[in-house]
């Protein structure tokens, strides 16, 4: 059955306020309605995404030449019941997005559903699986993050490590951490205080250094997970997201081995495979990016696992762009950045057959961010 796709990034923030009635701040606006066409580029033939218009010469270029088979569902389509709802992530906020657009309720998550979703995405539950990984992996990772309550929770773990970072329990994309490396202890007492009135807890973690971002990227199904692939990306100093490297599967883990010892790479993802099959699966269905890091120094463990995203994520944007609209041999970039305004819909992109050998596309026709693809021969 054909998918309608939502991009709403914002989701993790609305899983924190857990209200309907979510408005996004206004920053978050502006990605999800930059956004809005992504999911032409990781849906299949057949799917519709929504939005609330799309630049008709843009959208014509680029279906042109990629023939993806996607295109926008307006505002007021009928039969909208005979798609599956396909949010970014969910959440009651997302949920009422489908409803205001037509769909009927009886097809969407109810508020047990809801409610169990957002305790899963909970980080309390990476550190479950970092748990549950001890034994399976013949080698040591990273502990898990320890979930504080109050301020002598925190002390304790303070008193423990010399480095910190601390976590809002419901946030994304490099957003709510707090890393006492960077930030003074009087405000990083404040910022930790306001999450635990704000959420009930702050996730704290051991601060490694860090040589290389990486993610695992599952697919949870009728209580079985599936690896899809890989993701290697870059973030700024406050762990935002920066971009992807596009590259197939065994491509990026000879990179990401460049950072550690590719058996044990190896291990670690047939290992979370079954972890998240365990844990996981049995509660949902859908796509959970876990991003890990390798670290390097005297003591440090080789890997860290740092969040576990049930939801789409950049990362998997990557990867099926990679698959479904590039050409072998050719490897590249993708990319998101702040942009105010509209470029032409096909700077210099060189296409074979639906596929992208070299040059670059921009995977969204106009907004305040720029979703670009770069490829290249090397």
């Amino acid at each position: 059955m054909a998918r309608l796709h939502l991009f709403n990034p914002d989701n993790d923030i609305a899983l924190a306020r857990d209200v309907d009635n979510f408005t996004p701040p206004a920053a978050a606006r502006d990605i999800r309605l930059a956004g809005s066409t992504l999911p032409m580029w990781y849906g299949s033939p057949g799917d519709r995404f929504i939005a609330r218009g799309v630049n008709a010469l843009w959208y014509d270029s680029v279906e042109s030449l990629f023939s993806t088979g996607i295109d926008v569902i307006g505002e007021a389509s009928p039969r909208i019941d005979d798609f599956v709802a396909s949010p970014w992530g969910w959440s009651k906020a997302s949920r009422r997005d489908f409803i205001r657009l037509g769909m009927s309720p009886a097809l969407l998550p109810d508020d047990a559903t809801l409610d169990r979703l957002r305790m899963l995405s909970h980080r309390r539950t990476a550190s479950a699986v970092v748990s549950a990984l001890g034994g399976s992996l013949p080698f040591a990772i990273a502990p898990a993050a320890v979930e504080a309550r109050d301020e002598r929770q925190i002390k304790a773990f303070f008193d423990s490590n010399s480095a910190v970072i601390a976590k809002e329990p419901w946030s994304c994309s490099g957003r709510g951490i707090i890393d006492s490396r960077n930030t003074s202890p009087r405000r990083m007492a404040e910022r930790m205080a306001a999450v635990i009135r704000n959420q009930g807890s702050v996730m704290l973690e051991c601060a490694y250094d860090k040589t290389c971002d990486f993610a695992v990227l599952i697919n949870c199904f009728e209580g079985h997970a599936v690896l899809e692939g890989l993701s290697l990306f870059d973030t700024g100093a406050g762990g935002d997201y920066r971009g992807n490297i596009l590259d197939s599967n065994d491509g990026l883990a000879a990179r990401i081995a460049e950072h550690c010892d590719r058996c044990r790479l190896d291990a670690l993802v047939d290992a979370l495979v079954g972890v998240v099959g365990r844990e996981i699966a049995p509660l949902y269905d859908g796509p959970v990016g876990v991003d890990m890091i390798t670290t390097t120094g005297c003591g440090q463990p080789e890997f860290a696992l740092v969040e576990i995203n049930l939801r789409m994520t950049m990362g998997f944007v990557a990867r099926r762009f990679y698959d479904h609209h590039m050409a072998e041999g050719s490897v590249g970039r993708y990319s998101v950045t702040p942009r105010q305004s509209i470029i032409s819909p096909l700077p210099d992109a060189i296409v074979d057959s639906h596929r992208l050998v070299n040059g670059t596309i921009p995977l969204n026709p106009e907004g305040h961010f720029a979703f670009t693809a770069e490829a290249w021969r090397e």
